[in-house]
Order: structure tokens, then C-alpha cells, then sequence
């Protein structure tokens, strides 16, 4: 089952995850604490939450728990408390692993289906870094969010820009990489199931279905340096998302197909150290690495008190670091 290869793929994930994700995570949970603590951060609907217990919040689709450790480490002492969730039972694990006792709890569930787990009215705070908009059935995780979420509680969620070099703009070019045909053909019929997953506008249509208004999406750009390349991206092909379609390629192909998605990241770089000189060797030597250029959005929805339909809002999230 997809939550077993999951499982099986829990550590490699996790060693991926904080090189792309953590800087969109952070991103993430500061603009949340800031929403509780001052209002909607640069607009929205809504004011100042006045809670009389500590926030509580759920990390969901939490991975190996990469975005609830930021949180929890950028909130003050007693400000909130935060449950994690996922499919892969070795994703949860690798959550309980990293944060102990500092969670409330961490469990197996469902993202479609959380009743067993989670009653109405749960949370404060909902969060998914990367996660949402891979559910299989985005309606019904959609659903379940709005389900569990208090009125005037926030929900938030990045998704992979559709023109992001290291995301589906890379994937439409693979079929084009690959020596075998019908090998390719393969994965262009992934491409068109990406293409679905990705799309900013369906997933901002979901989230309308479920009860969300008002919903807006705004742009955030990063960078990230991972130090060897190669295995990152053999990592990613591995990925169950993939279903395995790689794993046919003998041993050379895969050698050559993982440097031709590797080969145009460089030149950026080798470019940008002739023109700034040692500053840019100095990183190099630091990180053993070559930067790579990632662009995020971020979703923060707001729901406000009112049956039967709540009201939603996204706020605005700045750059997040400084590219090169």
C-alpha cells in the first residue's frame, strides 16, 4: 500500500525534507504564531484571536514532524500544543522519534477520514507543509479540515508552485531525459496526473467546495543548498508517488538520466561564481554544494464564526530567504 512504501521510505524522506522543506515550514508556522499573536499577518479577514487556553495544533500529513518541530521551537512556553498526524505509520514514528514528549500526541490516521481520531471542533490551527494537495482525495481531506478546525481557527498549506525548475517544470521534461520509450510514455501519463496534483487553481476549488471563502494564494520565493545533489534525486525517483516506475532502468540509464536533471542546476551557479568570486567558493567550500532555486505558495485560511458556511482568508507571505 502507498502508506507501507511510505514507510519504507520515512529516513530517506526526512533527510530530503530538510533540505527542501524546512524554509517554506518556517515561512509557515511564523506567519500562523503571528496571526494569533497580533491578527492576520499583511491583511485578511478577521482580528486578533483572544484564546483563554493554549492554541492547539495539528500538524497534518506532519511527515517525519519537520514542520511541528519549527513550531513548537518558535512558540513560547505554554503558547500552544500541537498533534501530529499521518498515513505512514513510519512517518509517524519518525515524528514521535524526533519530538518525544513535546507533542501531545502523534498518530496514524487518515487525512480523509480523521472521525475515529479527531472530533468536531478540534483545533485552532491546522497545518500541512507539502501535504494537502497530495491526498488522494483532496475533497474529502479538504472536507475533514474544515470538519475539525473551530470557527475563527486558521488553517495553512503550501503547495509547489507550478513553474518551480525543481518541480513540475523538471517532471514535464523527464519522458524527454529517458533512453526507453515506453519507459516515457509511462511517465508522461504521471506528468498528467502531477499536473492535476499541482494545479493552483483545482486546489483553491477544493477548498472552496469544503465550506472556504474568500480563498487567496500568494507567492513565496527560496532557495536551498543540499550538498550532494545525485542522491537527492535518486531519493526522489524512489518516492512512492512514482509507483516504482524507475526501478525497471538498469544501474548506467539511471546514472546518466539522474545527471541530465542534474546538469542544467549547475550552470546558474558556476555563473554566479565567476561574477562574485571567492564569496561564492567560500559557500561552496561551507556547503559542499550548488544552489538550488525553489519557489513556494502559501495558503492561510481563516474561518469565522457562522453556520453553515465559515469564511476564509489567505494572507500574504514575503520571501522567505535571500537568494544568492
Amino acid at each position: 500500500s502507498d502508506s507501507q512504501e511510505w514507510s519504507k521510505k520515512a529516513s530517506d524522506y526526512e533527510a530530503v525534507g530538510n533540505s527542501m522543506t524546512r524554509s517554506p515550514a518556517a515561512v509557515l508556522c511564523s506567519l500562523a504564531l503571528t496571526h494569533f499573536r497580533d491578527g492576520p499577518p499583511l491583511g485578511g479577514v478577521g482580528g486578533t484571536q483572544h484564546l483563554t487556553h493554549p492554541i492547539e495544533a495539528h500538524d497534518l500529513a506532519c511527515g517525519p514532524g519537520i514542520l511541528a518541530k519549527i513550531l513548537l521551537e518558535e512558540a513560547n512556553p505554554g503558547e500552544l500544543v500541537v498533534d501530529a498526524s499521518d498515513f505512514s505509520e513510519g512517518m509517524v514514528d519518525s515524528t514521535k522519534k524526533r519530538l518525544g514528549d513535546k507533542l501531545r500526541k502523534a498518530f496514524v490516521a487518515d487525512a480523509t477520514n480523521m472521525k475515529e481520531q479527531v472530533e468536531d471542533n478540534s483545533y485552532d490551527l491546522i497545518l500541512s507543509n507539502f501535504g494537502l494537495f497530495l491526498v488522494p482525495d483532496v475533497d474529502a481531506a479538504a472536507k475533514e479540515a474544515f470538519r475539525t478546525l473551530r470557527p475563527g481557527g486558521l488553517l495553512g498549506a503550501t503547495i509547489w508552485a507550478e513553474d518551480d525548475p525543481w518541480g513540475l517544470e523538471l517532471i514535464r521534461k523527464m519522458p524527454s531525459l529517458l533512453p526507453d520509450d515506453k519507459l516515457a510514455e509511462a511517465v508522461k501519463e504521471k506528468v498528467k496526473k502531477f499536473e492535476a496534483m499541482m494545479s493552483l487553481e483545482t486546489f483553491m476549488e477544493k477548498l472552496k467546495a469544503a465550506g472556504f471563502e474568500n480563498v487567496e494564494a500568494r507567492r513565496c520565493n527560496t532557495s536551498s543548498v543540499v550538498a550532494k545533489p545525485e542522491p537527492y534525486v535518486r531519493v526522489y525517483l524512489e518516492m512512492p508517488v512514482w509507483n516504482g516506475l524507475f526501478k525497471s532502468m538498469d544501474e548506467k540509464s539511471l546514472e546518466l538520466f539522474v545527471e541530465a536533471i542534474v546538469a542544467p542546476f549547475r550552470a546558474p551557479v558556476e555563473a554566479r561564481r565567476a561574477a562574485r568570486g571567492q564569496q561564492i567558493f567560500l559557500l561552496r567550500d561551507l556547503h559542499k554544494g550548488y544552489l538550488k532555486f525553489f519557489f513556494f505558495f502559501f495558503f492561510f485560511f481563516e474561518s469565522e464564526a457562522g453556520p453553515p458556511i465559515a469564511a476564509a482568508t489567505a494572507a500574504a507571505a514575503a520571501a522567505a530567504l535571500t537568494n544568492i
